[in-house]
């Protein structure tokens, strides 16, 4: 509301307003489409969909076959994803703050091969 009144004191329309305000939200939810559908289709592996209600390899391996991390560079970018570049982290440390999700997932990077899970983690740089 604030955005229309000062708007239309400097002799903006309120269609313009509107148009500027859907035209952010289209590209913020592109965003998180791009971020979303890379995360889980970047070397991901799909299965069928199990018999009864049990996932056949468990959770911790479907999550480590079906999402990924990406690790952005430089290191700002990581607070404009607001941490959707760690997915993998987030799936398994669903409550835990984005800010920690770098310092999980070089955790993740080390233990992972020791239990036989491979990390999916790409760099954009």
């Amino acid at each position: 509301m604030i955005p229309l009144v000062v708007c239309q004191q400097h002799g903006i329309g309120w269609q313009t307003v509107l148009i500027a305000y859907l035209l952010s939200q289209m590209l913020a939810s592109l965003l998180v489409v791009f971020l979303l559908l890379g995360t889980h289709w970047a070397q991901a592996e799909f299965y069928e969909v199990p018999e009864g209600s049990q996932m056949p390899q468990g959770w911790y391996r479907h999550n480590f076959a079906t999402a990924c991390d990406w690790e952005t560079s430089p290191k700002w970018m990581h607070h404009l994803t607001g941490g959707l570049n760690y997915h993998l982290t987030h799936h398994l440390f669903p409550g835990w703050n984005h800010r920690h999700y770098p310092a999980l997932a070089a955790i993740l990077a080390e233990l992972a091969p020791r239990y036989g899970n491979g990390l999916s983690l790409h760099r954009l740089s």
